[in-house]
């Protein structure tokens, strides 16, 4: 199993935008001396939800304070960016990461940004698809040519290369059944989402495993993740009392609303997130305490921590991505302690050889 931190970037609105960047970074240099994996950068637009524009940006401030962990794009919404200066922007992370980079992937779903770059929602699934092409050729070997429906390429050579080969390892977020079997078939593996129920991960990493296979592709170098709340304190009660407080921040309408949903400007959700409707505005916020405590979150003393990360591994995850407390809700010190304590109380328990990197 391989442990990483995951980052939103949020901005509360009494910080400076800088003491964002400033608490985030510590924590990713925290968990690296702790001995975590890597570090996955949050990608969003136009609101304080997250204030990282550009995960390719603040993955190359990693690389400089960092020397071991692996930084990934937790994700490049593709449909927001150029192929081909997406492309160049990963391979330059990657070699000045000296081969670090790990890039997720996925087309997004925040209304608010769609509109911001006057996209349409149901174009989304096909101009990643085309764009992900794009960016596996611009990496291979001398010019490319390409033509689809929203991109065309005349025999372009995109320098520099990744130092990893062919590629990065490529990951997509992934929240419908849909998008785990259409990226299984490309033998892509998913990172799940942080409020899917562990049944549902289960059975996404099940249907994964099948359709890979059916497609030619090794199941067991899947390299499948999932994203998890982390809520770990010394005792359970100690726990219980943080996941309350966590699960009220969580829910607040100023994170959780019709911005933050696929939306089209007419209000109603577009076609091809059938998958979002009701949950992101409905069910979610319907979810209470005991419902997270049991089905969602990696919570409560170590013993019980463990048990959740053993059930995650026997679904078949191999990177688990933990969110921790959101600033200033949850203070620097105890964001550190959660993340020391997992290391030494948790992460042994679950370090055998190195998790495979995803084949793909």
């Amino acid at each position: 199993m391989q442990f990483h931190t995951f980052h939103l970037v949020h901005w509360p609105d009494q910080w400076a935008q800088q003491q964002v960047y400033k608490y985030e970074m510590e924590l990713i240099e925290y968990a690296e001396e702790l001995g975590y994996d890597g570090c996955w950068i949050a990608e969003h637009h136009f609101r304080d939800y997250g204030i990282c524009p550009s995960a390719m940006n603040f993955a190359s401030f990693v690389a400089a304070r960092t020397s071991r962990i692996r930084i990934g794009s937790g994700i490049v919404v593709l449909p927001f960016h150029h192929p081909i200066r997406a492309a160049e922007d990963a391979a330059m992370v990657d070699q000045l990461s000296n081969g670090r980079l790990m890039y997720g992937f996925g087309r997004g779903y925040q209304s608010i940004e769609f509109q911001g770059f006057q996209l349409a929602l149901d174009e989304a699934r096909e101009r990643t698809d085309e764009a992900l092409d794009i960016l596996r050729l611009a990496w291979g070997e001398g010019p490319f040519s390409y033509e689809g429906k929203y991109y065309k390429v005349e025999d372009v050579n995109v320098l520099p290369k990744p130092i990893q080969k062919p590629h990065p390892p490529l990951w997509t977020a992934a929240v419908s059944p849909e998008t785990v079997a259409r990226y299984a078939a490309k033998g892509i593996p998913f990172f799940a989402e942080a409020l899917a129920t562990f049944g549902r991960c289960g059975r996404a990493a099940q249907e994964w495993r099948k359709v890979a296979a059916e497609h030619g592709h090794d199941p067991s170098r899947a390299g499948l993740g999932v994203q998890r709340g982390l809520i770990l304190g010394e005792t359970d009660k100690e726990a219980r009392e943080m996941a309350e407080r966590s699960l009220a921040f969580q829910q607040a309408p100023t994170l959780i609303n019709n911005a933050s949903a696929p939306l089209e400007r007419t209000g109603e959700f577009a076609a091809s997130y059938s998958f979002f409707k009701d949950r992101y505005l409905k069910k979610n916020q319907e979810l209470d305490v005991d419902a997270i405590w049991d089905r969602i979150w990696v919570a409560g003393d170590p013993e019980r921590v463990r048990g959740c990360i053993k059930r995650l591994e026997d679904m078949g995850f191999e990177h688990v991505m933990f969110t921790v407390g959101q600033a200033p809700n949850v203070s620097i010190e105890e964001n550190r302690r959660r993340l020391r304590l997992f290391a030494e109380e948790v992460m042994p328990h679950f370090r055998g050889e190195p998790a495979s990197a995803p084949a793909n």
